[in-house]
């Protein structure tokens, strides 16, 4: 094939060799042996050349040459021929020619690679890729072989690929010459790519995409990992993971939190790439629970359990495992009784998800003891407020034992009611006893404040001693507090049953679970029940 091209180019190069030998820029030639083109100059060192049928043996032929100065150099060389054509079939042969002059001084080696591909079905006819110098600087002038590649063939993955280096030594003032032939046997289309390229040419810019695989942003929950940062690079061959390298951190602010991180990556063409990223951390939402009570009997009404306020947008979920939630579902607080399964603790439990969507989850735990036996109220069980309004009351409460203080017991059992005792001392809660007494009309603070004070000096395990029973109260391991008491028909103002029986420590957690947390007060009605019921129990148990 190699002779067959050489000896139609022969006749082409004699009728254009000396017309083209003047030419400052590239030119093409193209022909199938019947019709010929050019040469086409390509002004300014590039140009394209569309044909949308040539001759009858070829139609659409698309040619694009480029030289110096849009590639290469006259020192470096660097001729670029690409090919659109589609055959008919006729048996014509294709010869597309790139010519350009005027190089040199080069020393090195030049490099043909030619790739491309066929594709009508897979058929591809032979193509033949060779390239001259001439050191007359004439164009077209197919004197001296460079490379040659001739009756290339598809290979497995149907490609044209062929790859060839010639040396050569010149002085400034040659030529340069490249010739495809692409048989005609076979009706077929070709995309096809020929180079001769200088060794001593600069390489072509190093082109790499480097992308980090994050967010230049992110919010997190304080629970959250944080991700490392990757990146990877593309330079051509698809993307490939590349070494991430942290270059500084900082962190200001609680909640939430700003952390900022630089990180950088050098790609393969040795530039380097900062990243920041800034991450918000969101704080998670505070769910210690604060239960009524720690240790509560079988059944127990009124009991709350609550947790701080998480904020605008916050939604809260309860569960209480071995008892019933009553109120207060999707709020910090919840109101719920006391399940019946001695042989398990209680258990509360929420989920909070704040407004910025960071989740937490807590559990608190309250122990369940059976349903103390019911003994009714009887006398010397309670004292009315007179008694503890007198000298002799009195003197009870500021002598309260240190072991186990009073106003301690009063404000960790009753904390909505008394919870400012905490800490304080004795005569603390005889002067709030005188002032509760002391108030006109009803005196229902005081009647509730007695009935917490019989149960603490009639139990021997608190107040109870030799100098509380000489006045007559009954002391008992349980006191008043195991004691019951009919509340008639004001049970459900207290939120439970009419005509049922409590113990005094129920019907005193009752009070307390229907107090105003903030000041201790109570409402209208439940003011005028509780005065009734403690007033009740006071009567009914008091000392003879």
């Amino acid at each position: 094939m190699k002779k067959q091209l050489i000896s139609k180019m022969a006749i082409l190069s004699a009728m254009m060799i000396a017309s083209a030998a003047a030419f400052a820029d590239p030119i093409l030639i193209i022909s199938d042996g019947t019709t010929n083109t050019g040469p086409i100059t390509l002004t300014g060192g590039s140009g394209t050349y569309i044909n949308g049928s040539f001759s009858s043996t070829w139609d659409f032929v698309i040619t694009t040459g480029e030289s110096k100065p849009v590639l290469g150099s006259t020192q470096n060389p660097n001729l670029e021929l690409d090919i659109t054509a589609d055959s008919l079939g006729s048996g014509s042969d294709l010869t597309i020619i790139l010519s350009d002059n005027n190089f040199g001084p080069t020393t090195g080696n030049l490099t043909a690679n030619f790739i491309g591909h066929p594709f009508n079905n897979g058929v591809g006819d032979a193509i033949s890729f060779d390239t001259y110098y001439d050191v007359s600087n004439a164009l077209a002038a197919l004197s001296t072989p460079i490379t040659s590649a001739d009756g290339m063939t598809p290979d497995a993955s149907n490609t044209y690929q062929s790859v060839k280096t010639g040396s050569i030594a010149l002085p400034a003032g040659y030529s340069l010459t490249e010739v495809v032939t692409i048989k005609g046997s076979h009706a077929s289309s070709y995309s096809l790519s020929a180079n001769l390229q200088g060794t001593n040419q600069p390489p072509p810019p190093c082109l790499c995409k480097l992308s980090f695989n994050a967010p230049a942003a992110i919010t997190n929950c304080a629970s959250d990992t944080i991700q490392d940062i990757a990146a990877t690079q593309d330079c051509g061959n698809g993307p490939i993971p590349v070494i991430v390298t942290p270059v500084s951190a900082t962190t200001n602010g609680t909640c939430p939190q700003i952390i900022t991180r630089t990180v950088s990556a050098v790609d393969a063409c040795g530039v380097t790439h900062p990243f920041v990223q800034t991450i918000t951390v969101n704080c998670l939402p505070n769910c210690t629970i604060t239960p009524s009570v720690t240790t509560t009997i079988v059944g127990t009404p009124n009991l709350t359990a609550s947790v701080a306020n998480a904020g605008p947008g916050a939604t809260y979920a309860w569960n209480v495992l071995n008892g019933t939630i009553t109120a207060g579902q999707g709020t910090p607080t919840i109101t719920w009784t006391a399940g019946t399964d001695t042989n398990s603790p209680i258990s509360i439990i929420i989920k909070i998800v704040s407004g910025t969507g960071c989740e937490n989850d807590c559990t608190a735990s309250v122990k369940l003891n059976p349903q103390p036996p019911k003994i009714s109220l009887s006398g010397g069980d309670t004292a009315t407020i007179g008694f503890w309004h007198n000298k002799n009351g009195q003197g009870l409460i500021l002598g309260a034992p240190t072991t186990a203080p009073l106003g301690d017991w009063l404000a960790s059992n009753f904390p909505c009611m008394f919870g400012n005792l905490a800490g304080k001392n004795n005569a603390a809660v005889a002067s709030l006893f005188l002032t509760d007494f002391g108030v006109k009309g009803q005196k229902t603070y005081a009647q509730v404040l007695a009935g917490a004070l019989a149960c603490y000096f009639t139990s021997s395990n608190l107040g109870g001693s030799s100098a509380v029973s000489k006045f007559g109260f009954n002391i008992t391991p349980g006191g008043t507090g195991a004691k019951v008491f009919n509340v008639g028909s004001l049970g459900t103002v207290l939120g439970l049953q009419n005509n049922t029986s409590y113990t005094v420590l129920q019907l005193l957690q009752a009070a307390n679970a229907n107090a105003n947390c903030s000041n201790g007060t109570f409402s209208s009605a439940i003011f005028d029940a509780l005065n009734t019921i403690f007033d009740g129990i006071n009567s009914t148990g008091d000392i003879s």
